[in-house]
């Protein structure tokens, strides 16, 4: 008799999940959007602190809408969140979203400013967290493109440093050019998803 492992079970829902493409395109749209505020803030002095503080959660809510129409129609629907790391992740989300509130009031009416030092390598900072953040992915799901995801946005980097680009530009360039990349592939791969995973259909009662 043989024990399937949690984790192995929740690695093969995620790569059977992650076929649709639909995360690669959401967090795709995320970056361009948010490379696009920061370019608007720094050469068009546009401010829309309010649009980047909900962005994470439209964004969520887009694939979460597209993943019940689309997906788990066709490839089945496990739900393998606990209640406490679903409580858990919502608090997350509630904690991180107040925080970024409360600094951007903190510096907007009062006169706390961030040292000039700190916030050149911050963008450095983001763009590393992300680096990770792929790498990791791709290890959770086994598909190889989260890692070239993450090789694009660190080479990206590297060469932004090297220039001795403004730091916003650290930011700005990877976010843009792996955000185009990863919208164009997320598109491709729900496309080439739809086309491969017919719908499965609910079996009717017997005797209907």
């Amino acid at each position: 008799m043989t024990t399937l492992e949690p984790g192995g079970v929740r690695r093969r829902v995620l790569r059977t999940v992650n076929r649709d493409g639909l995360f690669d395109l959401g967090l795709g749209l995320g970056l361009l959007l948010v490379a696009g505020w920061f370019a608007l803030e720094r050469f068009a002095e546009v401010q829309m602190t309010g649009i980047f503080a909900i962005l994470p959660m439209m964004i969520l809510f887009l694939v979460r809408g597209m993943r019940k129409r689309y997906t788990y129609p066709r490839v089945g629907y496990a739900n393998l969140k606990t209640g406490p790391v679903r409580l858990g992740l919502m608090i997350g989300l509630l904690v991180t979203v107040l925080l970024v509130l409360a600094t951007f009031l903190a510096f907007q009416f009062t006169s706390l400013r961030v040292p000039r030092s700190i916030f050149g390598y911050l963008p450095t900072f983001l763009g590393l967290v992300g680096v990770g953040g792929l790498a990791y992915f791709s290890y959770r799901t086994g598909y190889p493109r989260y890692l070239v995801y993450a090789g694009l946005d660190l080479t990206l980097l590297a060469i932004v440093l090297l220039l001795r680009a403004e730091a916003i530009f650290t930011f700005i360039a990877p976010a843009a050019v792996v955000g185009t990349v990863m919208f164009v592939t997320g598109i491709a791969t729900f496309v080439r998803f739809l086309r491969t995973h017919p719908r499965i259909e609910e079996e009717a009662p017997n005797g209907t």
